[in-house]
């Protein structure tokens, strides 16, 4: 046995899972919703003064056990909504409502500036750069540098709850990459995957229960006063009735213009949101496709049908249409592969939106002109979804249709963020291509095992493919998307990395088990 052999943890191959893992895997993901779910009820009773205890809870956490910190990060973006609805029968006011949609990102905050004080206050040589040519701190801090200058200048024309909103969505790549960068070394990214897969199997089964029994759900779960009190501007519902009808949508949004006749109710899952529900399942079928969980991937298949957003199903095909390619057929093949397919995805939905004036080819395109028109940027908080425009009666998609584009940008997170922030923009997906281009490269490392190099190959195409993605949805931008792949990305580089370093100092054999998804 070498030396330094003793420190090195038993490393088990993806298909191990044994009885023992499962229960410890079961236990922190339960005990992570159990911290949600206290949050939650000290948040509806009392407000947002309950941040007094819940902030230096979560500075302690981060520090002692970042791992945990960032797992309960991860089960509020997938329930703290859901949480949330069923406690205003305690009756929680607006004020505390808002307080309680805030923890996840306020939790994700407090763990990135956790992350930079680790940084700052890390000796140079111990920072993981990632190589020299490949520093992410630098482009990070250029990135939230560029949100700060055009969040300023979007005050002058909108709410400070419009800028808000998209500053949380800017923040969430660099505020990933942070906390990757300071804590990776203290995460196994493997368990913090199965944990996602518990999760996942938790949403599906909610939103079965949804599908299946959706005047119950709704009513115990008490869903209409809180979509009532979160989409107040948005929606008018009186009963569960009006929310039934809402949720029933034609097929893949395709059979009202070919005539299908094919209509679902569209769960709103845990997250109380239908495309934000996709991206924790899609999360969720890329994590079974790295661990080979096929019956997780099978089960995620069917709630992305009812769900019927294309682009979350174009990215799990893709993706396993890329895995196939790499097994079965040649690794030289997949560049080839994924151009083909991202051509095609951009070139069909471009032609069936300008057919039938879709909305999300409305706002991509109304994006794009104001772009043009001004190109410098029109500040962040004006345009998009999520802003005091999206939110007005300006939003008028039938004059949008007659004119052939939206009088500003809305449902393209691409075309929102040249809007709002213009050329500069543009630094903001460079740093999210950086990153994926940054996996791919080491998914030909050699010196890695061939499970690790899949990994990398998988999760770096997963994060491109949201880049394409962007170009017609919105909601790409969210924690349940580019914040929770942002931080699993850097993650896997880092172990990937440090596990490279360890076996080419001879401290490790050589063994074909994947190092950045080893189990405890």
């Amino acid at each position: 046995m070498t030396r330094h052999s003793h420190n090195i943890p038993k490393r088990r191959t993806l298909a191990t899972f044994g009885q023992g893992q499962r229960r410890e895997t079961l236990f922190w993901a339960i005990s992570s919703g159990v911290a949600v779910f206290l949050a939650m009820l000290m948040l509806s009773l009392f407000g947002a003064i309950s941040y007094v205890i819940i902030v230096p809870a979560l500075i302690g956490l981060t520090f002692a056990k970042p791992q945990f910190a960032l797992i309960v990060i991860f089960c509020a973006i997938y329930f703290q909504s859901i949480m949330i609805s069923f406690l205003m029968q305690l009756g929680s006011d607006e004020g505390a409502i808002q307080a309680s949609q805030a923890f996840s990102f306020i939790a994700l905050t407090i763990m990135a500036l956790c992350a930079l004080a680790v940084l700052v206050t890390r000796k140079k040589n111990k920072i993981p750069v990632l190589g020299r040519r490949s520093n992410l701190i630098l482009p990070s801090f250029l990135c939230l540098g560029v949100v700060a200058l055009y969040a300023a200048l979007g005050l002058t024309s909108a709410s400070v709850a419009s800028v808000a909103s998209y500053v949380r969505l800017y923040c969430l790549l660099p505020f990933g990459i942070f906390i990757a960068l300071a804590f990776a070394r203290r995460f196994n990214t493997a368990f913090l995957c199965d944990v996602c897969i518990y999760f996942t199997l938790v949403a599906l089964a909610l939103g079965a229960l949804e599908i299946a029994f959706p005047r119950e759900f709704y009513t115990y779960s008490n869903m209409v006063p809180y979509v009532v009190t979160k989409y107040s501007d948005d929606v008018q519902l009186r009963d569960v009735d009006d929310l039934m009808r809402i949720a029933t949508r034609s097929f893949l949004n395709l059979s009202s213009q070919f005539a299908l006749d094919l209509k679902f109710v569209r769960p709103y899952g845990p997250t109380i949101h239908s495309i934000t529900f996709a991206y924790v399942v899609t999360f969720g079928a890329a994590i079974a496709i790295v661990r080979r969980q096929w019956l997780a991937l099978a089960l995620c298949f069917p709630m992305l049908i009812f769900i019927g957003s294309k682009g979350v199903l174009v990215l799990v095909l893709c993706l396993l249409m890329i895995d196939f390619v790499s097994r079965g057929v040649s690794r030289r093949m997949v560049p080839w592969v994924f151009a083909i397919l991202m051509i095609a995805y951009v070139v069909i939905t471009l032609a069936y939106g300008a057919a039938t004036a879709d909305y999300h080819y409305l706002g991509l395109r109304g994006g794009i002109v104001g772009f043009f028109e001004r190109p410098w940027g029109h500040g962040v908080g004006v345009g998009g979804n999520l802003s005091d425009l999206g939110r007005s009666d300006a939003r008028d998609f039938q004059e949008f249709a007659r004119s052939g584009a939206s009088d500003f940008a809305l449902e393209s997170g691409f075309a929102v963020a040249l809007y709002q922030m213009g050329v500069l923009g543009l630094i903001f997906f460079f740093l999210w291509y950086r990153v994926g281009r940054m996996l791919l490269q080491r998914s030909h490392d050699r010196s890695l095992n061939l499970a690790d190099r899949r990994t990398c190959l998988i999760v770096g195409h997963g994060l491109l493919i949201l880049i394409v993605t962007s170009i017609f949805q919105e909601e790409t931008l969210s924690p349940a998307s580019l914040g929770m792949w942002s931080i699993l990305a850097v993650s896997i580089l880092i172990t990937t990395r440090q596990e490279t370093s360890i076996a080419s100092a001879g401290r490790i054999d050589a063994e074909p088990v994947p190092a950045s998804l080893s189990k405890r």
